[in-house]
């Protein structure tokens, strides 16, 4: 069984039972993370047709690694999905007639990976089976957390919180290749502007004070730029545009290809160091019986000398004592090629540990040296339960997406050494965000 990421708990605090309000916390506030987990029940595990190794790759990409740590915020509802959205998205609409991302194999139910290729064959009525065990008490729980909060303080601010790639993934829409450090996808029906320019305002004033650079739109054309179309240069204009995007796909693709042949070398060190591991232990076990060898032997050699000693000259097994302390000496050799395999096999570990460690130090540079936010790029929308999607304004909902490669290494899934930095800053940004909901 694939075991699910540490969760952050949804379950009310004691103080909270003694009222009437079974979820509803301090705000007006519901933080939802759907993609987190890589929790697949066994019993599911066996219907999806790729390997260990093809699911770990998989996993790696699709999955939204350690956001119910980064969007874990101080007395707040939490709805956090257990189960890999491989097993179901709780984010697309039930019906496939009316999920976009459904041509791809990536309904409520994937039948197929990010690249295209078969995760599972399933019926129709496989499907429903799965929607009702999971999909529809997952949204029934929802609606249950939403319900209190809207009893308590009439309306509800929704966090959507998710992570995405560095580089764009074949399924995506958006394949353009700069991608900022932070999305937020909105909704013209469901999310305040006010609630937006709070958390870009936040953004630009953090990285004033940690004097980074922070970029929130787009460079717009300049004058001349629009007289040249104007001027009869739009085919031109078009025809660049076209090779540019054609350019931009292939070194996409190329991109791809670089991280999946990062994630064979990632396999292929792991399977090296666990071999080192063995190595290590073997050395060790064969260090301790050519220990046990060598007193055994020390024993025997003394014995021998004491015999040898009694017989000198006249006992013809006086030669066999001879071959029993050639015996001891090679003993002795082995237990000094043990120790200094067991050597070996140490500082290839230390050597593996700095390595990630300084990896870890150094890919930290994205999010200490620049941060960048836009809107809806490369990302759109937000998540807002059915029941209320496009009927009740008193549902705000934002989502945030956070740029993968400022808190850990997309090859490892390590974190990295500024995890706990980037942790802080989301919180702020949510806090900014509460904060201008409530004055709305």
């Amino acid at each position: 069984m694939i075991k699910p990421l540490r969760r952050s708990s949804s379950r009310p605090s004691s103080h909270s039972l003694k009222n009437p309000f079974l979820y509803a916390r301090e705000h007006p506030l519901l933080v939802h993370v759907p993609h987190c987990s890589v929790n697949i029940p066994e019993n599911e595990r066996v219907e999806i047709i790729l390997g260990d190794t093809g699911l770990r790759h998989e996993m790696m990409k699709m999955t939204d690694r350690y956001t119910d740590e980064l969007f874990d915020f101080p007395d707040t509802v939490m709805h956090i999905n257990e189960y890999s959205r491989l097993l179901f998205d709780p984010e697309r609409f039930r019906d496939d007639s009316s999920e976009m991302m459904s041509q791809y194999g990536m309904g409520a139910i994937y039948t197929h990976t990010e690249d295209g290729q078969r995760l599972r064959y399933i019926s129709d009525k496989q499907r429903e089976e799965l929607l009702r065990k999971y999909y529809d008490p997952y949204h029934s729980k929802l609606h249950e957390k939403m319900q209190d909060i809207l009893s308590k303080f009439g309306r509800c601010l929704i966090i959507d919180g998710h992570s995405f790639q560095s580089t764009p993934l074949s399924f995506e829409l958006d394949k353009t290749l700069q991608r900022p450090s932070i999305c937020i996808g909105t909704s013209n029906f469901h999310t305040p502007e006010a609630v937006v320019a709070r958390m870009e305002k936040y953004i630009e004033t953090y990285c004033k004070n940690q004097e980074q650079n922070v970029a929130t739109e787009e460079p717009k054309a300049s004058a001349e730029e629009i007289n040249a179309l104007t001027e009869g240069k739009n085919d031109a204009a078009a025809d660049k545009n076209t090779d540019t995007a054609v350019q931009n796909i292939d070194i996409a693709d190329q991109n791809i290809d670089i991280a999946d042949q990062s994630m064979d070398i990632y396999y292929y060190i792991e399977e090296q160091n666990d071999d080192v591991s063995d190595q290590y232990s073997q050395a060790e076990s064969q260090y301790a019986n050519s220990e046990d060898q060598y007193v055994n032997s020390e024993d025997q050699f003394a014995e021998s000398e004491d015999q040898y000693a009694d017989t000198a000259g006249n006992d013809p097994d006086a030669l066999e004592q001879d071959a029993l302390a050639d015996q001891l000496a090679d003993i002795v050799d082995q237990i000094f090629a043990a120790e200094e395999q067991a050597a070996g096999a140490e500082e290839q570990s230390a050597a593996a540990e700095e390595q990630i460690a300084g990896a870890k130090k150094q890919n930290c540079s994205a999010f200490r040296e620049k941060l960048t936010v836009k809107r809806n790029v490369p990302f759109a929308g937000t998540m807002v339960p059915i029941k209320y999607y496009l009927k009740d304004k008193r549902v705000s909902s934002v989502m945030i997406e956070v740029n993968r490669k400022l808190y850990m290494d997309e090859g490892t899934g390590e974190k990295l050494e500024c995890f706990d930095e980037v942790k802080e800053f989301i919180r702020g940004l949510i806090a900014e965000a509460l904060k201008a909901f409530e004055v709305v």
